[in-house]
């Protein structure tokens, strides 16, 4: 493959950068096209090599928001009870149209 690459002069080809940087997954790509929108870059400006370090960064964000995402959701299900306790609920704010329970004074 890349000594197809070379022969068809590959690094200085805007249209095979464009087909290298299609060949990944479209969340990849886009990640990709938004950090060299993010540099003031275009893919004709960018080396190979500036491409696929683009790819490999955005794949490690994309893993590290995955990873975020699941630590958030076994932390929602430990906190999804924490919130009822009393203290936490909203108080009323005018008494006549409260419909919290009050509580009974020990006399």
């Amino acid at each position: 493959m890349s000594k197809r690459f070379y022969c068809l002069q590959g690094i200085d080809d805007v249209n095979l950068k464009q087909v290298f940087l299609n060949s990944f997954l479209e969340s990849l790509s886009n990640e990709a096209y938004r950090d060299l929108e993010a540099k003031n870059m275009t893919v004709a400006q960018a080396s190979l090599g500036g491409l696929y370090q683009l790819i490999m960064n955005a794949l490690t964000k994309l893993c590290n928001q995955k990873q975020f995402f699941v630590e958030f959701e076994k932390t929602g299900r430990r906190l999804g009870s924490v919130c009822n306790d009393r203290h936490l609920k909203i108080k009323c704010k005018d008494d006549s149209s409260c419909s919290c329970s009050k509580p009974h004074k020990k006399s």
